[in-house]
């Protein structure tokens, strides 16, 4: 997949997102978070999730930026990517309290390895997150998740490509954000 690819889905994406989100906002359960975590090593995100149901809602997100490790990588950058995941509340309340469900991220990436020609990579994962949210009566919410999943994709020079898939963890959070 190239940027090009990676950018005409994160359009479609965005197309969803909008279409839902005028949906969702009559529904008056709607939530912005970042991920604390991502953050404190030079990922940036944004989600957006909405109900649907009762217990059950929607989240999307975006996500990039870039890790600095002298020591292995002269660069780690995520050039963008974005993700969708499906989130069954155990409780009564949306938005709050345990959820578990099914979750879907495509990446592009720039890897400069200390020992070896620069690369990019491409990568598709499939996998579950499950959490846990409180939402303060102010709005405002916070949040862990963690998850695990199939993650492929393939990282390529001029010269080589290597394919490469195994099962993973794919995500830690410390979300925070707001509830409206």
């Amino acid at each position: 997949m190239t940027r090009f690819g990676v950018l005409r889905q994160a359009v479609l994406l965005l197309h969803v997102w909008c279409a839902l989100s005028v949906w969702a906002a009559a529904s008056e359960r709607n939530l912005i978070t970042t991920n604390l975590a991502g953050l404190a090593i030079g990922i940036y995100s944004i989600n957006y999730e909405f109900g649907v149901a009762d217990t059950m809602s929607l989240s999307v997100g975006f996500f990039g930026g870039g890790i600095k490790d002298a020591t292995q990588w002269e660069k780690f950058a995520v050039n963008g990517g974005a993700g969708i995941t499906w989130c069954f509340y155990t409780g009564d309340r949306l938005l709050r309290g345990f959820y578990i469900g099914p979750t879907m991220a495509f990446a592009s990436l720039d890897l400069d390895h200390v020992e070896s020609p620069p690369v990019k990579g491409e990568v598709v994962i499939i996998g579950a997150n499950l959490g846990y949210r409180w939402v303060l009566g102010s709005g405002i919410a916070v949040g862990v998740e963690a998850g695990a999943g199939y993650l492929a994709g393939r990282v390529f020079n001029e010269s080589t490509e290597v394919p490469f898939g195994d099962i993973v963890p794919t995500n830690g959070a410390l979300q925070m954000g707001f509830a409206f």
